[in-house]
Order: C-alpha cells, then sequence, then structure tokens
C-alpha cells in the first residue's frame, strides 16, 4: 500500500478525560482526522470515584503497575485500530504530565504500532514529581517502583526514537 493510500488515525488521551480536549477533537475530526478518544483507567469516565489510589496498591500487590495498565490500554487501541484497517498508520496526541507518560511509554514499547507522539504539556523529567511535590494519592500512577532509577523522561524518548529507527532500518 502507498503511502498516499495508507490512512492515518489519532488516538486523543487527556488527564482531564475526553470530555476535557472536546474542542481539540472535534477541530481534528473537522480537518479529516479518524479520531479514537480514549480514557484509560483512572482517567475521564474510566475515573474511580473515591479512594482510587488505592486500587494502585492493590494492582501493585498483583505485580502490575497502573502506569503499564494505561499505556498497555493505549497499545490495544492502537493494536485495533491496525487490525480493523489493515495498513493505518497511528498516532497519539497526550493532553497532561499523566498522559504524556504512558503515550511516550506506550510509543517506545512499540513504536511499530504508535507512528508518532504528540505532547501537551508533558514532564521534563520524573523529578519534576518530586519538584512539584506530588504524591501518591493524587497522581498514583507516577510513583511506579525503580522507574526514575533507571530511566527519565528523555531516555524514554530516546528509546521511542531509536526503536523507531531500527524498525525502519
Amino acid at each position: 500500500m502507498s503511502k498516499q493510500n495508507q490512512r492515518h488515525a489519532l488516538i486523543v488521551v487527556a488527564d482531564g478525560g475526553r470530555t476535557s480536549v472536546a474542542p481539540s477533537i472535534q477541530s481534528l475530526v473537522d480537518q479529516g482526522s479518524r479520531v479514537l478518544a480514549l480514557d484509560p483507567f483512572y482517567f475521564g469516565e474510566s475515573k474511580i470515584a473515591s479512594r482510587d489510589w488505592l486500587f494502585s496498591i492493590l494492582l501493585s500487590s498483583l505485580g502490575q503497575r497502573p502506569l503499564g495498565l494505561q499505556a498497555g490500554q493505549l497499545l490495544a487501541a492502537a493494536h485495533w485500530i491496525r487490525e480493523a484497517d489493515a495498513g493505518s498508520t497511528v498516532s497519539v496526541q497526550a493532553y497532561g504530565p499523566r498522559s504524556s507518560l504512558y503515550a511516550l511509554i506506550a510509543a517506545a514499547v512499540d513504536p511499530q504500532t504508535i507512528q508518532s507522539v504528540q505532547l501537551h504539556d508533558s514532564l521534563n523529567s520524573l523529578r519534576d514529581i518530586l519538584d512539584r511535590d506530588w504524591t501518591a494519592d493524587k497522581y498514583p500512577e507516577l510513583f511506579p517502583f525503580g522507574l526514575l532509577e533507571r530511566f527519565d523522561v528523555p531516555q524514554i524518548a530516546d528509546l521511542a526514537k531509536l526503536k523507531q529507527r531500527s524498525a525502519q532500518d
């Protein structure tokens, strides 16, 4: 399939949920883009009403991390789009520091599925979480054990780019 005939889809995620970026989504649709607005675990319509941070502890006790679950849900949606429309490319627009982090991780894990990521209001470093004095009860997925010890936002972005380059070679 030639690049001209290739269809493109865009997944939009936001810290405030999909309704918080409805005008941006409408603008993309008006421009002719195929858009999937997604509310993964902890966001928008998938937000847990009270004591949501306790679910982070529950997931962690099972060996899972909320950040990984969110990245996995985003990747599952991207895989679904590609399977439904063979040859389709997928990009992600993420609004907010939380959504930007899991979108970047998803792109680093599978750059063949997620072609590009556009981040709005993303973290420059995981150290920003500490500098802003964010707490695990408000931002539970931003506290996976050992992440900052091994990676930071620029390294994750570089990993996505390196994998994208090697996938094209």
